[in-house]
C-alpha cells in the first residue's frame, strides 16, 4: 500500500526509533532504529526483555517513572481506560557514557485484522531542544538575580537616604534650637551687655555650623 509506505518513511525522519508491540502476545519488532549512539536492540523479541533494556539505559532518576508508564501491565490498564497515548521525555545513556534526551510516545492503534491490543512506539531525540529549555532557564535565573540584586540596591539606597535625612535632621536641629534659645536670652538681657555680647558670639557659631550643615546637604 503506497499510502502506508509513505506514511512509514515519513515517521521514520520524524523519528529515531519506531517500534510495533503486540502487548496481547508479549512481543516487539523493530521498524526502525536509528537513535544513536543509545545501544541499538533486536530487531524483534520478548516485550519485557524490550523494556528491560530500555530501562537499562534510563538516568536512574527517572527509572521509577518509565517503568510506571511503559511496563506490559501499565500499559495494558492505560489502555484499558480509554487512553490513546502514553509519553514521557527520557534520558537514555548512550555509547558516548552521556545521557541523551528522547521524547517518547506509545500510541494504540486498532488493527482491523487482529483483535490484539496493538501499539507504536515512537522515538525522537530531544538534546537540542532540552539545552534551549536549558538555556532559556538560566536566562531567566540571570534576569530574576539581576532584578534581586537591583532591589536589594534600591533598598539599601532608600536606607541609606532615610538614614541621612534623619541625621541631618537632628543636626540642623541642635544648632538652630540654641541660635532661637540664645536670640531669646539675649532679648531678655538687653540691660546686660556682657550677657548680650555672649550670646551673639554663640549665636554666630551656631550660625555658622548651621550654614555649613545646609551647605553639605546642597552639596549632596
Amino acid at each position: 500500500n503506497l499510502e502506508i509506505t509513505q506514511l512509514a518513511t515519513a515517521a521514520g525522519f520524524a523519528y529515531q526509533m519506531l517500534i510495533s508491540i503486540n502487548l496481547t502476545k508479549k512481543t516487539y519488532h523493530m521498524l526502525e532504529y536509528e537513535r544513536y549512539p543509545v545501544v541499538r536492540l533486536g530487531m524483534e523479541g520478548n516485550f519485557d526483555d524490550l523494556i528491560e533494556a530500555e530501562l537499562a539505559t534510563v538516568h536512574p532518576d527517572h527509572r521509577e517513572e518509565f517503568r510506571e508508564k511503559f511496563s506490559y501491565f501499565s500499559l495494558v490498564h492505560a489502555f484499558s481506560r480509554g487512553e490513546r497515548i502514553v509519553s514521557m521525555e527520557v534520558p537514555h545513556q548512550g555509547e558516548d557514557g552521556k545521557y541523551h534526551w528522547y521524547f517518547t510516545q506509545v500510541v494504540r492503534v486498532d488493527s482491523p485484522y487482529s483483535d490484539d491490543l496493538i501499539e507504536i512506539t515512537l522515538s525522537r531525540n530531544i538534546d537540542g531542544e532540552r539545552r534551549a529549555q536549558q538555556e532559556t532557564l538560566e536566562k531567566e535565573r540571570r534576569a530574576k538575580q539581576l532584578l534581586e540584586d537591583a532591589l536589594r540596591k534600591a533598598e539599601k539606597a532608600s536606607q541609606a537616604k532615610s538614614d541621612f535625612l534623619s541625621r541631618m535632621s537632628h543636626d540642623i536641629r541642635t544648632p538652630m534650637n540654641a541660635i532661637i534659645g540664645l536670640t531669646a536670652i539675649a532679648a531678655s538681657c538687653a540691660d546686660d551687655p556682657d550677657r548680650v555680647i555672649d550670646c551673639l558670639g554663640k549665636i554666630t557659631s551656631s550660625s555658622k555650623l548651621l550654614l555649613s550643615l545646609i551647605n553639605e546637604v546642597l552639596d549632596m
